[in-house]
Order: C-alpha cells, then structure tokens, then sequence
C-alpha cells in the first residue's frame, strides 16, 4: 500500500503537473496528499481524472497560499472526520490491512 505526501507549492505550473505524473507512474500509490496546491478544484478535479484515481476531496486555498487535496483509488474506504482550511482527517481502510488515521 503506497501513498504519497507532496508539498507541491501550486499545481498551476506545467512541470509540477509532468512532476506528479512521474511520481504517480513510477510509484502507482493508491492515495496522494497535496498540500499548496494553489488551485481551484476544477482544475485539482481535472488531475485527478488524468492521474487515474476514482476519488477527490480538495480544500480551497485561501488568498494566495494553501490549499489542499486527497486523491484516492476505488479500493480505498475514507471516512472523513474533520477538515479546514490546514488539514484533513479521515479514516482510511484497504482490505487486509487494519483501519488507520490520517491527519
């Protein structure tokens, strides 16, 4: 079970995007946290789609700094507990391993 955590300070510039999608092919992760994104959902929605995975939660940024993303595959069970503007919390669970927290 493979995630990645990326402090990708704004997915608005093309060579972060081709950055992401060799981190995505080389590793195939069934999770990906973003954090600085710096874009609408539309466009976070949109790598999603491109990246092959099923699911997006994304928290707006706010003024000119934040934002974050969770990107997640079908064999994936995430149960969100809380979230603002600086973090997320959900419970993740995949079959033959034990529910855990991420924050």
């Amino acid at each position: 079970m493979k995630f990645i955590f990326w402090n990708c300070i704004g997915l608005g510039s093309p060579k972060t995007v081709r950055e992401l999608r060799d981190l995505v092919s080389h590793n195939k992760p069934l999770c990906i946290f973003l954090m600085e994104v710096k874009i609408a959902h539309s466009r976070v929605d949109a790598i999603r789609y491109h990246q092959g995975f099923q699911s997006l939660f994304h928290v707006d940024n706010v003024n000119n700094g934040g934002g974050l993303a969770l990107l997640w595959r079908e064999n994936l069970q995430v149960h969100f507990l809380s979230f603002s503007y600086s973090h997320i919390d959900v419970a993740i669970k995949c079959e033959g391993f034990d529910q855990w927290r991420l924050t």
